[in-house]
């Protein structure tokens, strides 16, 4: 956002209010998708599962499609840093003795930016989670979560993404 610069006794022209408001009140919409897997997935041991979303709680700008329910895509003109948080209840997913991995895997055109984010699944009941606070991402990247989980049997999932805009 450029703002005109003034001094402290000139007027901000008329023709300059319109483009300032706009931008002041772009500041405060929200720019993201919010999706969980309700139904149970289920997952075969060791092999690393992508998650399929099945609902849709917030997607203010197209971000996620039934029809690739794996894949969340940056909508064009909503480039910037994004806070991406990515969790999973596993509890029907590890014995005693299991661990897992949750894993957010990006495809960007950004360069520097990590394609792999990984957080351990350690204990039985506990809600698995990989936050990312900033990483930039542009109009068109991608990324899905997976699961991996050390288990006796199959097992099953649930599990809830939030992704956010918080910078330009």
């Amino acid at each position: 956002m450029t703002l005109p610069t003034f001094t402290a006794h000139s007027r901000l022209p008329a023709s300059k209010l319109t483009s300032v408001r706009n931008e002041v009140v772009s500041l405060g919409t929200r720019v993201g998708v919010r999706l969980r897997r309700v139904a149970t997935q289920t997952l075969t041991d060791n092999t690393l599962a992508t998650v399929s979303w099945d609902t849709e709680d917030e997607d203010t700008d197209g971000f996620w499609a039934i029809g690739t329910p794996t894949v969340v895509t940056i909508p064009t003109g909503k480039g910037g840093l994004y806070a991406i948080t990515a969790a999973c209840d596993n509890s029907g997913l590890l014995s005693s003795a299991a661990r897992g991995l949750i894993h957010l895997s990006v495809t960007s055109a950004v360069t520097g930016v990590a394609p792999t984010y990984r957080s351990p699944i350690e204990a039985l009941g506990d809600i698995a989670s990989v936050a990312v606070p900033a990483i930039p991402l542009a109009a068109g990247d991608t990324f899905t979560v997976q699961i991996l989980a050390d288990m006796a049997a199959s097992g099953t999932l649930q599990a809830w993404l939030s992704c956010y805009r918080v910078g330009n």
